[in-house]
Formats: structure tokens, sequence, C-alpha cells
């Protein structure tokens, strides 16, 4: 009898045991369940898919600007087009005249525009074969300019040390940004007036400032 006692009070005594992990245990896993979910503001897998996501959607509408007849949209896309075929078609003979001769009495071709632009499309259009070419290869660069200056943007925040997840919010607000008179740093300088030097500039500017930013942190 005694030993059948002693077996029921260490039967007992590890329910007992039991009992208690089992109610220690419950208040763990109640905080689990009651822990939100924050996103990691130092992750780059966030800034990647977002990123690329956006340039699925800007080539989406930008895509137009490629496949519709004629000219670009813009006031002065069609003044950079003629410019920029007229230099190409120089180049093409071996001349590096940057007067422009196709206006009223002419001009230079640097009077009026930034230098930069022509400089990298001319070359480019030089190439192409026919005035169709030309044009189709001048829109690829309008949309091309479009598509990796987000990026570039994120690029310049991060160089301003701010995390993944805001210079991603930068890239995407920069998309969003418009002026009434369409004459800003926005995308519709560039598809209501034509402002090519400005999209340019939009894209090299955030990378300038990010590297001043980190030359002088360092």
């Amino acid at each position: 009898k005694m030993q059948r006692s002693r077996h029921v009070d260490a039967v007992e005594s590890v329910e007992i045991r039991e009992e208690g992990a089992v109610r220690d245990k419950a208040p763990a896993e109640d905080d689990e369940e009651e822990e939100i979910w924050e996103p990691d503001l130092e992750s780059r897998i966030i800034p990647l898919l977002v990123l690329l996501g956006l340039s699925v959607i800007n080539a989406r509408g930008y895509s137009k600007v490629l496949f519709s007849p004629g000219c670009s949209i813009g006031d002065d896309l069609s003044s950079h087009f003629a410019e920029a075929s007229t230099f190409a078609s120089r180049l093409r003979k071996g001349n590096l005249d940057f007067w422009f001769s196709e206006t009223q009495l002419g001009y230079p071709l640097f009077m009026t525009y930034t230098p930069l632009p022509l400089l990298l499309i001319g070359p480019v259009l030089a190439l192409a074969p026919d005035l169709d070419s030309e044009l189709f290869v001048f829109k690829c660069f309008l949309m091309c300019t479009w598509l990796v200056t987000p990026p570039a943007w994120y690029y310049g925040a991060r160089a301003f040390r701010l995390t993944p997840l805001q210079s991603t919010m930068t890239a995407v607000l920069w998309t969003h940004v418009a002026d009434r008179e369409s004459f800003g740093v926005g995308v519709n300088a560039l598809l209501g007036k034509g402002l090519l030097a400005h999209s340019v500039a939009c894209f090299f500017l955030p990378l300038w400032l990010g590297h001043c930013s980190s030359r002088l942190s360092d």
C-alpha cells in the first residue's frame, strides 16, 4: 500500500508540473500572437520589387510615345529631334559643324538647349539608316530616360543615408511631381513642353547631389 501511495503521489506531482508548464507557455504564445508585423527598413527586397513594378507601369504608359505615329508629343521635342537628326547627318559625313541652318537665318545648336542631350543622342542617331529609324531611336531614348530616372533618385537618396524604404518612396514621389506650368523637374515638363534637357537633368541631379553628399560626409 505504501508503494502504491508513493506511486500515486509521484504521478500527481508530474501532472501538476505539466499543468504549470502549460500555463507558463500560454502567455508566451499569446504575446507572439499579439506581435504586429513591421517592415524591415533596411530590407532591399521591397525597394527592388517596387522599382521593378514602377518600371513596368511606366513602360506601359510611355509605350504610347514609341508606337504613336509621327513625332513625339511635347512642344519642343520636334525641335530636339530636328537638331539631333541634323547633327547626326553631319556626323555621318565627318563634319562637326554645330550651326543649325534650317530655321530662319540659322543659329548655333547650343544656343537654345543645353548641349548634353544633343551630344548623347546625335552619335546614336548617326547609326540609324533612315529618318524613320532615327525617329524610333529618338523615342527609345525618351523612354529609357523616363525608366532610369526613378532608380537614379533611389540611389541618390541612398547616398544621403536614407533607408531603402525611404529612398524608394523618394523615387515613387518623383514620378508624381507636376507643376502647373509644366516647366519644372516633373514628367509633365517633357510631355507637356518637351523639355528634354530638363529630363536629362532630372536623371543626373540626384546622382550628382548624392555623390557630393557622400564625399562631404566622408
